[in-house]
């Protein structure tokens, strides 16, 4: 039973077969590949319903579409090289040389979406220099150390002399690398500080609005619901940029150093870098959702209260078309404005009432009472008038 085959038959030819030792070893990659792939497409077609045309132009959206292209391409050419090795046919060399490439490189520049996002929540002007660069500073380092260390590493491997260049030599090789090591270590530490210190800034900003009063210009206070709301949408993405990646570069970083079954740490590294895409992906995706539920809201509407609530206020109090405010369908509480019309010169003639409502407001009591003296009569014949106009028209006959 040391060689079981996997019989292939041809109409008009021999019978073929392939090991199952081989099948069994390319299954792995080969459903990682695939799930993971089709696990992208509609992450990307959320990303583009969630987004606005105004995010759609920004970095961090045309990054997050060449994330998904990434790991689309990078599950493609997995399957294609996958399923021509267990068909045993032989394999171009540079297409192997690509592949080996898409695993090393990218997974930093899917992590440069997520400094890019550090960046845009600490702008740079608002800090002096010195600030800047303890800030900015480990991340650009960790990031020219990795891009290095990965230039360096395809050297050695390409370099290394083997016949014939398979996908199984190619990982050995890579796995047995100090430069893949190296590589790992960074990578967990990139991750760690940049996912940290952007998990930080959105924990203060919801901390600092919590406890602001409501006239405190824009920073008014979270009712119950809306800080739930931000609580949530802090987890998922702690979750999707923090937890999961770091959880799995401390699995391939000790399974590089304890494991020397390369093909397992082969299985670990692509399901990583897979994680990272969708991680920035759904983080995009509740960061956009969360906008969009901010910008629906109206703008005289609190952050707690509900588009229900203020409807039925709406619905109690709206204004007429002769400008009278109606409260409940009653009657109006106030009599119609009266049209502003002009006067033989050319200016504007303003009404009576509108007039005495414009009036300056008095200074001091002496004011105060010349004021009512002089508009009392005015007033008598205000309350005349709006006692006509609430009383309901008397009908009088015609003799």
């Amino acid at each position: 039973m040391s060689s079981m085959f996997i019989p292939e038959c041809s109409p008009g030819g021999p019978e073929l077969g392939v090991p199952v030792a081989t099948v069994v070893l390319g299954l792995k990659p080969l459903l990682i590949a695939t799930v993971f792939s089709s696990f992208l497409l509609p992450t990307g077609v959320v990303l583009f319903v969630f987004s606005t045309p105004a995010l759609r132009r920004r970095p961090s959206f045309i990054l997050n579409v060449c994330a998904v292209a990434l790991g689309l391409t990078q599950g493609s050419l997995t399957a294609y090289v996958t399923i021509r090795a267990m068909l045993l046919e032989p394999l171009n060399p540079a297409l192997i040389s690509v592949l080996t490439a898409v695993y090393i490189v990218g997974p930093i520049c899917v992590e440069t979406i997520l400094f890019l996002r550090v960046v845009a929540a600490y702008p740079p002007r608002q800090f002096t220099l010195s600030v800047r660069l303890a800030m900015y500073g480990p991340a650009v380092a960790f990031k020219a150390t990795r891009a290095a260390n990965a230039a360096y590493l395809l050297y050695t491997v390409q370099a290394n002399p083997r016949t014939p260049k398979t996908i199984l030599s190619e990982s050995a090789a890579i796995w047995s690398s100090p430069f893949a090591k190296s590589e790992l270590f960074l990578q967990l530490v990139d991750d760690v500080y940049v996912s940290t210190v952007f998990l930080l800034r959105i924990h203060s900003g919801a901390k600092f609005n919590e406890k602001q009063p409501a006239s405190k210009g824009p920073y008014t206070a979270l009712s119950g619901d809306s800080y739930a709301a931000r609580i949530r949408t802090l987890f998922w993405i702690a979750l999707s940029n923090f937890v999961f990646p770091v959880i799995f570069d401390v699995a391939q970083l000790v399974l590089i150093f304890r494991d020397p079954d390369y093909v397992e740490g082969a299985c670990i590294i692509s399901v990583n870098s897979y994680v990272s895409v969708l991680g920035v992906l759904f983080s995009t995706i509740w960061a956009g959702s969360s906008s969009s539920s901010s910008a629906a809201r109206p703008r005289d509407m609190p952050p707690g209260s509900s588009s229900s609530s203020s409807l039925r206020t709406r619905h109690r109090s709206h204004a007429t078309a002769h400008g009278a405010l109606v409260v409940a369908g009653h009657l109006p509480l106030s009599r119609p404005t009266r049209p502003v019309v002009r006067n033989v010169h050319g200016a504007l003639a303003v009404p009576p009432e509108l007039a005495l409502q414009t009036k300056a407001r008095p200074s001091s009591r002496a004011d105060f009472d010349s004021d009512a003296l002089s508009t009392s009569a005015e007033g008598e014949a205000d309350s005349a008038d709006e006692h006509r106009l609430l009383s309901p028209p008397v009908l009088t006959k015609t003799k």
